[in-house]
């Protein structure tokens, strides 16, 4: 995870700061394991 995380902050370039780029793919991540908890949830009330 640390190499993909150097290698896409490489891409993208020093302009724009590490930490916008963090809370990006700190919110991407948190809608999937959200939505994850979510259809689980719901999946084991509709039994």
């Amino acid at each position: 995870l640390g190499e993909l995380y150097t290698n896409f902050l490489g891409d993208v370039g020093p302009a724009v700061r590490p930490t916008s780029v963090k809370i990006a793919i700190t919110k991407q991540f948190g809608i999937r394991v959200i939505t994850l908890l979510w259809l689980s949830y719901f999946n084991d009330t509709a039994e």
